[in-house]
């Protein structure tokens, strides 16, 4: 994470947060909740990509525990988990709830999901 903190954006951007729209100033780096993002949402997939295609376990095995070493994600639909009482230590479960928001409670399958199903009994 650290060797990502040291990533700067463009000169472009010390002086916009906005494409074409000219703001104060000041030298900006990358924060942490934006690395760890980069690491979760880019790095360790492609880690477990390449241990799916060169059929080599241990680098699936080593993306997992990365996510589980990693704090969750912290975005609407996981504060929404967290705000209904649905405890997320780390990435992996972050990355997990993402999955079942978009895959199950996005087109209402409640039924067919183990966290739904448990809601509705």
């Amino acid at each position: 994470y650290q060797q990502l903190r040291s990533l700067r954006p463009s000169g472009y951007w010390d002086d916009h947060y906005q494409l074409n729209k000219l703001s104060t100033f000041k030298t900006k780096s990358l924060g942490k909740e934006a690395g760890y993002n980069i690491i979760i949402n880019t790095l360790i997939p492609v880690y477990f990509e390449y241990g799916r295609q060169t059929g080599n376990d241990h680098y699936k095995r080593k993306a997992v525990e990365f996510l589980e070493q990693l704090p969750p994600e912290s975005n609407n639909i996981i504060r929404g988990w967290i705000k209904n009482g649905i405890e997320i230590p780390n990435a992996f479960y972050s990355q997990a709830m993402l999955q079942l928001k978009n895959n199950y409670c996005n087109f209402k399958k409640c039924l067919f999901c183990q966290v739904g199903n448990q809601i509705i009994r």
